[in-house]
Order: C-alpha cells, then structure tokens, then sequence
C-alpha cells in the first residue's frame, strides 16, 4: 500500500480498506450471490438452473486454479513489503 499511496495525491489507502477488500466485500458478494441462486433454485426452469450451475462451476474452478497457481514473482511471499 506504501507503493499506491506515495503515488497518489489525493487517495491514501489504510488497513480499513484492505479490511474491507480482504474480508467484508467478498462476504458481501457471497451472500448476494447465494440469494440469487436460491431464487434461481426456487423459481427458475431448468434451463436457467443449468447455466447457473455451468456458471457456478467456472467461477469457483476458475478461483481455485488462480489460488493454487505459484506466482510468478518470488517476492511474492514476502507479505511485510505489500502491507
């Protein structure tokens, strides 16, 4: 964050954001997202259930695969130079 705020003039980040980015946001999306899936579930036909669950299954794959993934930099790892 030392690197975004020192190039920034008018917006400085602090931990609330990344408590914000890191945990509350992805809640939020979440609990959204499985709303609308119930409805789905609940309401819709089954054309609609397939591509949900065609979509569901991309989305979560597609998060697994970039978490398991090593990165590319080796500095990556070292937390204390991010925060």
């Amino acid at each position: 964050m030392g690197f975004l705020n020192a190039r920034s003039k008018t917006i400085k980040l602090g931990k609330g954001w990344l408590l914000i980015v890191r945990f509350i946001l992805p809640i939020v999306v979440a609990i959204i997202w499985i709303g609308g899936l119930g409805d789905i579930i609940t309401n819709g036909s089954f054309g609609q259930l397939m591509v949900t669950l065609i979509l569901a299954v991309i989305l979560l794959v597609s998060c697994l695969i970039f978490t398991v993934l090593p990165a590319r930099n080796p500095d990556w790892e070292n937390i204390e130079e991010r925060i």
